[in-house]
C-alpha cells in the first residue's frame, strides 16, 4: 500500500562517506514499500566505501527509513610512488588517495606503496598508523612527523629535530612509554636521538 512507502530517509553519522553514494542509495529506497525495501543490499552497497565501517538501516511505520553508519577515523597519510596521499586509519587501511597533501592528519615520511581505497598498506604503515593513534600526552605534541625507512624501520621526528626510532613495528606501546620516560627527564632541545628498537633507550646528546 502507497501509504507505507519510503518517504522519509534520515542519516546518522555521516562525515566522509561518498555523497554521490549516498544519494543513489537514497534514491534506490525512496518509494519502496517499508515491508520489502531492500535493506541489506543498500547496507553492503554503503559498507562498500573505504570510509564506511559500518552501516545499520532500520525501517519505521509509516514511511521512515533511518541509516545509521558508523565511519572510520583518519589519523595519518603518507605519499606513494605517484606522489599522491594516502590517508590511513588506525588499522592501516586506505580511506581517500588524494592530489594534495592533508596536513590535517599526522604524516608519515618516507616513500610508500601506490595503494586504492580500501585496500590496507603494509605491517610497517600499519604500524606507523598505530603509532599515531597510541601517542601519549607529553609525546604527542612535541611529534613533528613519524617516520618509515624500510619494513622494519619506523619512528618519528620531533619538532626540536629529535629522531626517535623505534625499529620494527611491534611493542609500539611499550616503547613509546620508554621515550616518554626519556623527554620527561631530559630536554628535546639537547637530545640528538633516542633509539628504542631494543626496547631500551639509547640516547644521543647534542
Amino acid at each position: 500500500s502507497p501509504i507505507f512507502a519510503v518517504r522519509r530517509i534520515e542519516v546518522i553519522g555521516l562525515t566522509y562517506t561518498d555523497a554521490v553514494l549516498l544519494e543513489s542509495v537514497k534514491e534506490s529506497l525512496s518509494g519502496a514499500s517499508v515491508f520489502t525495501a531492500d535493506l541489506d543490499s543498500a547496507k553492503r552497497r554503503l559498507e562498500g566505501d573505504p570510509w564506511v565501517r559500518s552501516a545499520r538501516l532500520a525501517w519505521y511505520l509509516p514511511d521512515r527509513v533511518v541509516i545509521e553508519i558508523d565511519e572510520r577515523s583518519p589519523v595519518a597519510w603518507f605519499v606513494g610512488v605517484d606522489n599522491r596521499s594516502r590517508v590511513l586509519d588506525r588499522d592501516g587501511r586506505v580511506l581517500q588517495v588524494l592530489e594534495g597533501q592533508p596536513t590535517q592528519f599526522l604524516k608519515i615520511e618516507g616513500v610508500g606503496p601506490n595503494l586504492a581505497a580500501g585496500t590496507v598498506t603494509t605491517p610497517v604503515y600499519v604500524g606507523a598508523a598505530q603509532l599515531a593513534v597510541a601517542l601519549p600526552d607529553g609525546v604527542r605534541e612535541r611529534v613533528k612527523h613519524l617516520n618509515v625507512d624500510g619494513p622494519e624501520q619506523l619512528g618519528m621526528t620531533l619538532k626540536t629535530g629529535t629522531v626517535v626510532k623505534m625499529g620494527a613495528p611491534v611493542d609500539l606501546r611499550y616503547k613509546l612509554v620508554v621515550v616518554a620516560t626519556v623527554l620527561a627527564q631530559q630536554d628535546p632541545k639537547f637530545i640528538v636521538s633516542i633509539d628504542v628498537s631494543s626496547g631500551q633507550a639509547v640516547v644521543q646528546n647534542a
